[in-house]
């Protein structure tokens, strides 16, 4: 399974996109983003977070190490099919 998310996160970088930076509205919005990474030590998304968010469908981004997906496969694959939120690539190592 890890070997299908490593080749994901390759893919995924040759992937162009752009970044939004500003669009026209004159309503307050904001983006809520997570950093999810891991160097040395096994990290785990924060279950009372994700619990929130999923429950309040409330639309968020996270970007992801490689690392972190490998140790948060289950978790991910799960959080994958909710439309509100968005699982992007923060390269592999994050060093």
């Amino acid at each position: 399974m890890w070997k299908i998310i490593i080749y994901i996160f390759l893919l995924s970088s040759l992937w162009s996109s752009s970044v939004i930076t500003h669009f026209p509205t004159r309503k307050k919005v904001i983006a809520i983003t997570f950093d999810a990474c891991e160097t040395i030590h096994p990290t785990y998304f924060d279950k009372r977070i994700l619990n929130y968010i999923t429950k309040n469908q409330i639309p968020a981004t996270i970007f992801v190490s490689g690392k972190f997906a490998i140790t948060n496969s289950d978790t991910l694959q799960i959080i994958s099919r909710y439309p509100f939120i968005e699982i992007e690539n923060h390269s592999f190592n994050h060093y």
